[in-house]
């Protein structure tokens, strides 16, 4: 094994080859190159090691998991152990990066000494629908304090930091969304976080498409990653729909759900959206089961950050959010 590299990108992934097919190039494709690409399947029994090994790129390390662990937060627990990079990010294997979303969010993290930036998601309505949303923005929630949610798609933190804060908790054993509770973790630990107003990933709610998982589908990944590579004004395009979209108070198409009981368990967020995927249940919850699409309340936000030791970050000249070739 050769020298560490200074990055580690990770993809978990489960049974679901004809998405992760669209995701792996973008990650191959980064203007920035220099990292390990560990994609980890979650007891994968299907066409999936064939594919991650048909690449035959010298960055990837492939492992399959013995058992399954039900959701990316176990996935990732494991990434974090075996990341031989000081930096770690994340490409979930239904979601697709432009080019220069690497680029993007390390040179601040490097720059300014972070702990952890995040990039903006510009989320793709369920197809039939024209909703688009800007996930990752800070929104004001009181005087001087904003909430922050970022999609684990567009997060680049230090290992180090990754680490001291506790890293990544099973689905099981928290009532906090696992990848939430992770990076409040990891901005409460120094405060030193940042978000870089610049769209570099799109994002497909699996949760938002009733049985993904089981429909196996990937016609919109596949149509999305084809016009990112041959349309250099999508991302301005789609951008300014979906700030159309906030200016008119529209709410994504959601799928419907019980409502949260008080005595719910440990993991029932993420078991009522592995239930909308088509999952196989793994908690007992008795008979609730997923509705159909509806307009729904927006997903929680992350906790509240009280407005000091982060900043909001433009992006510099290179990295434009519109124009170029990504």
């Amino acid at each position: 094994m050769g020298a560490a590299p200074p990055l580690t990108v990770v993809t978990s992934t489960y049974n679901w080859a004809r998405a992760l097919a669209q995701a792996i190039p973008t990650a191959l494709a980064q203007t920035y190159g220099d990292f390990e690409y560990l994609i980890i399947g979650d007891c994968c029994t299907d066409e999936t090691e064939d594919l991650v090994r048909s690449f035959k790129d010298p960055r990837i390390v492939w492992r399959n998991l013995g058992e399954n662990t039900g959701n990316q937060s176990g996935v990732n627990k494991i990434a974090l152990e075996m990341a031989r990079g000081d930096s770690i990010a994340y490409l979930n294997h239904d979601d697709l990066w432009f080019p220069d979303h690497l680029d993007t969010v390390l040179t601040p993290l490097r720059e300014r000494e972070l702990d952890v930036v995040s990039a903006v998601c510009l989320e793709i309505g369920a197809a039939g629908h024209h909703y688009r949303g800007l996930l990752g923005l800070p929104i004001p929630s009181a005087p001087g304090a904003v909430d922050i949610s970022p999609m684990t798609t567009s997060v680049v933190h230090t290992a180090r930091a990754a680490r001291q804060a506790g890293g990544w908790i099973d689905w099981r054993d928290t009532h906090e969304i696992p990848t939430q509770d992770f990076f409040r973790r990891l901005r409460y630990l120094r405060r030193r976080f940042a978000i870089v107003s610049a769209v570099t990933s799109l994002k497909f709610h699996s949760g938002d498409r009733k049985n993904s998982y089981r429909l196996k589908d990937a016609g919109e990944q596949e149509a999305w990653a084809a016009r990112m590579r041959t349309d250099p004004e999508l991302r301005c395009r789609e951008t300014m729909t979906a700030l159309a979209c906030r200016a008119m108070s529209e709410r994504p198409p959601r799928l419907a759900q019980p409502a949260k009981p008080a005595d719910a368990p440990a993991g029932w967020q993420i078991e009522q959206w592995r239930r909308m995927r088509g999952l196989p249940p793994m908690l007992d919850l008795g008979n609730s089961e997923p509705g159909e699409i509806a307009e729904a309340a927006p997903r929680p936000s992350a906790v509240q950050v009280d407005g000091t030791g982060w900043a909001l970050i433009s992006p510099v000249p290179a990295n434009p959010v519109c124009g170029g070739s990504g």
